[in-house]
């Protein structure tokens, strides 16, 4: 027992800093019933504003905390509630698009400003050490637990016995009643989102001096406590502190045994998703009913095309496919690159715009076709085949992803979807059957010299993606065509009329995670033969997040179009801008992803007109001389 108290000790410690982050989360979610995902990258704000101060500017360390936490914090708090409030009538799927975008830009920006490299964080608090049953522990960790403490006791009281509190608790349910109180839901939202901001921009500062300054691992260690939210059925503030504390004091455990169990190093990080995907698994679906209410905006008319015309359009982009190499030259790899992204678009935009479940873990599941592929290769399968079978792999691991979607919805299931991707990265990535302790796999691309493909000709690789999109535009095309298409459209508007009505909705769900999953698998191994070789780092978690964003900027309708235009921004716009730095690209997906969530379904100008009419009719009937004056 005396040789795990040094790490419970240091688990407790750095499980408060989960816990501290995690009740930012729950305040805010309890308030607007909108999941922040941004979390992460708000603590990451922090952060690297503390070191600017402190380190390049050497301010007193108190000061820049001091402008961190009461400047900082609620600035950032105001800007997001007037972002949530922006996407309280949008679907589901763009909320999670626009707190997405929100890390993108985040990572963007401090990537550019301050290099891609991580930044040593020198520790700011006291590092005397005391001895506390038989153990040396810091001050710097029993501040950060006494802070964690205090600041958790004085959320549960303002939630119990102040006014204020009882307004955070009530404004979700119904804003309009609390308005006729006298009490403006507007103002209490702000509130919440002050203290949520503040709250997480105090624990990316505790977190730093543990990881150093990086913008993508310390949105990592905050995304941790989604773990921690989701043991307090994001409601319960102190459970889900003390959720925070089990966290800190499981992994630190894992620390500890790591050394004789190799694989338990491996599982370390990835703690916190096995929690969440855990807890959301088992949980009751009553318990974990969506608190965020989905407002469906009527979208303006469109004049459809002919079929002629759309026939004709078809074919004139199909010439232009098959002549494209004699027009780009040696830039034809990154064509080759762009359809295999609009493939990988194809499949995750029938997961999403067509059924409305969102996939957080779609990287995942082309990292495995990736490596399947090269392992098949490798064993001297022939080229299709291994793809084809690598598709085939990846569709129990959609199954598998269908089975929480039975029981979840919502944010819920994005939450699932993110802690399964993180655990598929962290758990089995470098295993031999997958990249390995290198990290990365070859995967040779095809050879057929009957047909005149040379595996050292970008331009042959180019026209077998091409005729791979093709196809998988044919197998999307035909979901939709089928009764299955209506069926998984009436899921996206509602699951439970479609499961009154007879439909057996779950083993619509497993259709289609699994042909999203195959057509995600053969596009992995696709993408693993664009360079020869695939790596674990063109696969993580973040990637997934990166996908949904660009698949937003191209409309909320899975079609050829969308998912082509997606590929060419993704893959080939960044291919002719070579000048431009790569962080450039990750700022315009960030901000053009929170600008096409707050104004889709319906046009920018159609939501300011009616915000103005209605405006203008509160200021006529503020009174009841001016309501009289108010003409039928």
């Amino acid at each position: 027992m005396n040789s795990l108290l040094p790490f419970i000790v240091a688990g407790i410690a750095q499980g408060s800093v989960f816990g501290l982050a995690a009740l930012g989360l729950v305040v805010t979610y309890k308030t607007s019933g909108i999941f922040n995902f941004g979390h992460g990258a708000v603590a990451a704000v922090g952060a690297y504003v503390f070191y600017d101060l402190r380190t390049i500017h050497h301010w007193p360390w108190p000061v820049a905390a001091a402008v961190c936490l009461l400047v900082l914090g609620p600035l950032l708090g105001v800007v997001q509630e007037r972002l949530a409030a922006g996407l309280a009538p949008v679907r589901l799927a763009m909320k999670v698009v626009a707190t997405v975008g929100v890390v993108l830009l985040v990572a963007g920006i401090t990537s550019l400003h301050y290099g891609a490299s991580s930044l040593d964080f020198p520790p700011f608090l006291p590092q005397d050490t005391v001895t506390l049953l038989g153990v040396r522990v810091s001050a710097a960790q029993l501040i950060t637990l006494v802070l964690s403490v205090v600041v958790a006791g004085a959320l549960f009281l303002l939630f119990r016995v102040t006014k204020v509190g009882v307004a955070m608790r009530g404004v979700v349910d119904d804003p309009t009643l609390m308005g006729l109180t006298g009490v403006s839901p507007v103002n209490v939202r702000r509130s919440a989102w002050i203290i949520g901001s503040t709250l997480a921009v105090a624990s990316g500062i505790l977190l730093a001096p543990l990881t150093g300054l990086d913008t993508i691992q310390l949105t990592l260690l905050v995304v941790q406590s989604f773990g921690a939210a989701a043991i307090g059925r994001f409601t319960s503030l102190p459970l889900t502190f003390a959720g925070g504390l089990l966290i800190g004091v499981g992994e630190n455990l894992l620390v500890r045994f790591s050394g004789d169990i190799t694989w338990l190093a491996l599982a370390q990080p990835a703690l916190p998703f096995v929690v969440l995907f855990v807890v959301l698994l088992l949980s009751k679906p009553a318990v974990i009913a969506d608190a965020g209410r989905l407002r469906r905006a009527v979208a303006p008319s469109r004049t459809p095309l002919s079929p002629a015309t759309r026939r004709s359009a078809m074919l004139a982009a199909l010439v232009v496919a098959v002549v494209l190499p004699s027009l780009v030259g040696v830039r034809i790899q990154s064509f080759a690159s762009g359809l295999v992204s609009a493939t990988i678009f194809l499949s995750l935009g029938l997961l999403v715009w067509t059924s409305g479940q969102v996939s957080l873990c779609h990287a995942g599941f082309v990292a495995v076709g990736a490596t399947t592929t090269g392992h098949l290769l490798g064993a001297g399968v022939p080229w299709v085949l291994a793809v084809l079978v690598a598709g085939l792999v990846v569709v129990p691991l959609g199954l598998v992803i269908a089975v929480p979607a039975m029981r979840l919805s919502g944010i819920y299931l994005a939450l699932a979807t993110l802690g399964f991707g993180v655990l598929l990265q962290y758990l089995f990535y470098n295993r031999p059957f997958m990249f390995g302790q290198l990290g990365q796999i070859a995967v040779p691309r095809p050879r057929a010299s009957w047909l005149g493909i040379d595996p050292s000709s970008d331009t042959s690789f180019y026209y077998v993606t091409l005729v791979a999109f093709l196809l998988a535009s044919g197998v999307v095309y035909g979901v939709l065509r089928l009764r299955l298409g209506r069926l998984l459209q009436a899921l996206a508007d509602s699951p439970l009329a479609l499961a009154t009505h007879g439909a057996p909705v779950n083993r619509i769900r497993l259709l289609v995670y699994g042909v999203s999953a195959f057509l995600a698998g053969a596009a992995g191994g696709l993408s693993g033969a664009l360079s020869g070789t695939a790596s674990s780092a063109a696969y993580s978690y973040f990637s997934s997040l990166t996908l949904l964003a660009v698949l937003a900027l191209y409309g909320t309708k899975v079609g050829v179009v969308p998912a082509l235009a997606a590929g060419v921004a993704l893959s080939v716009v960044p291919s002719y801008l070579t000048s431009i730095r790569g962080e450039w690209f990750t700022i315009v997906f960030g901000a053009s992803a929170i600008v096409a969530a707050l104004v889709s379904d319906r046009s920018l100008s159609l939501r300011l007109s009616v915000g103005a009419r209605q405006r203008l009719a509160d200021r006529r009937t503020s009174s009841p001389t001016r309501a009289r004056l108010v003409q039928p």
